[in-house]
């Protein structure tokens, strides 16, 4: 995380590498929800079409075995992978044409298992799913996709709580990636094709789920690239608190320890109070504090172990 916010992606994704080998079975640190979007990010497309092709990597969840395709973010960024790197075998036209149908593929299946992943993906690029155009057609796509989506008969609550919890870690990260015109129109001709298959393509969920609550106690602010010290409404610096602490209000009432002094504050005679600093800095030898300074200062000044507050014993042994 630290290395992806300084932009080193690369490195970013030879330690979530690193670390899903020290435990590939448990993986502690959650690397799998994130290490997808490093390769992408990076452009390893070929990596992470080879992880997941190899069926190497298994999640154990609830005592069953999944697949890294049963995540949310590998299903989607798997088929993403796929087509990018169709992309990239322009030479090979062959090739080319077979990854494209494998991508394609891929991204049906993931519609298939996660509907309601696309709308608030397309929401999240600022993707206008409302209105209509001579390109896109989207309400009535994801009024396709809602009608497939399975209802909590089909689902337990648990598995539809975690599913959407990897859901959000999974849009937070990688919604960038899926935000380009390109994307876009690839993800409706594939919408369009499984409208035209009907909802009878469509298969029961069953053990995938189950990857999701692997991962539910995952937080999300991990996976964010920023960190998140302190509220907003105790920001130190927030201009609200400083302000009136470094505010200098020459009308305000004095806090003179002299009671003579604040007797007649407005009437002192300011040299014979100058006078009276002077000579008791000469006595101690330090700093006089003056206590009608801003608050915010006096307290700095406080801080230094030769400075001396009017009315208060100087000896700092006791």
């Amino acid at each position: 995380q630290i290395s992806c916010m300084v932009g080193c992606l690369e490195t970013s994704l030879c330690i979530s590498r690193f670390l899903l080998s020290l435990d590939p079975i448990r993986d502690p640190m959650g690397v799998l929800l994130t290490l997808d979007y490093f390769a992408l990010a990076t452009h390893n497309f070929r990596f992470l079409v080879d992880l997941v092709d190899s069926n190497v990597v298994k999640i154990y969840s609830e005592g069953v075995i999944c697949k890294v395709t049963d995540l949310p973010n590998f299903a989607f960024n798997y088929a993403l992978a796929l087509w990018r790197l169709s992309q990239e075998l322009n030479e090979d036209y062959v090739m080319e044409g077979d990854l494209r149908k494998k991508a394609n593929s891929a991204l049906k299946s993931a519609l298939h298992m996660y509907p309601e992943v696309l709308p608030i993906l397309l929401e999240k690029t600022g993707v206008d799913v409302v209105g209509r155009s001579v390109q896109y057609d989207w309400p009535v796509v994801l009024s396709f996709l809602e009608a497939s989506s399975f209802d909590g008969e089909n689902r337990s609550s648990v598995n539809h709580k975690s599913t959407m919890h990897v859901v959000r870690i999974f849009v937070q990260r990688s919604y960038k990636l899926w935000s380009s015109e390109e994307v876009c129109h690839w993800i409706y001709d594939v919408c369009a094709d499984l409208m035209s298959e009907g909802t009878s393509q469509v298969s029961e969920r069953d053990s995938f789920s189950s990857a999701s609550v692997r991962y539910s106690n995952c937080d999300p602010s991990d996976y964010e690239d920023k960190f998140k010290i302190l509220p907003a409404e105790a920001n130190p610096l927030d201009p609200a608190l400083v302000q009136p602490a470094l505010a200098m209000d020459p009308n305000r009432r004095l806090m003179r320890r002299n009671p003579q002094i604040n007797h007649n504050e407005f009437g002192a005679d300011a040299v014979e109070m100058q006078r009276m600093l002077l000579d008791q800095l000469e006595r101690n030898r330090g700093t006089i504090i003056d206590p009608d300074s801003p608050i915010l200062e006096v307290f700095l000044q406080s801080l230094l172990p030769w400075a001396h507050v009017e009315g208060v014993n100087g000896n700092r042994n006791r």
